[in-house]
């Protein structure tokens, strides 16, 4: 079963493999990351919900993969779940990129 169409856009975070932003345009998918920022003080890898609701509406598709490469980043439980509910909330499928 196709998952996709053409020019629908999938969701990563960055930074991100080197690959995804070209299989993406080779299946003519619009790729549009979400930054991964790194803090100062604890060294812990985190997102922007807001920012990762936005990219997610009208996406068709999030890649996620954890551990994250090349971070190393594990996301938490707590993590995952803001994840799998914003997916529902917008009707993004969550595909998992389980590289380790």
């Amino acid at each position: 079963k196709q998952v996709w169409a053409m020019g629908d856009r999938v969701v990563f975070f960055e930074p991100f493999h080197e690959l995804y932003p070209s299989q993406c345009k080779l299946w003519h998918l619009s790729p549009q990351a979400v930054t991964l920022r790194e803090d100062a003080f604890s060294g812990e890898w985190k997102f922007d919900i807001a920012e990762l609701e936005r990219a997610l509406r009208g996406a068709r598709a999030l890649l996620l993969n954890t551990p994250h490469n090349p971070t190393g980043k594990v996301f938490k439980q707590s993590e995952l779940e803001t994840i799998a509910n914003l997916c529902v909330r917008h009707d993004v499928i969550c595909v998992t990129d389980e590289i380790y």
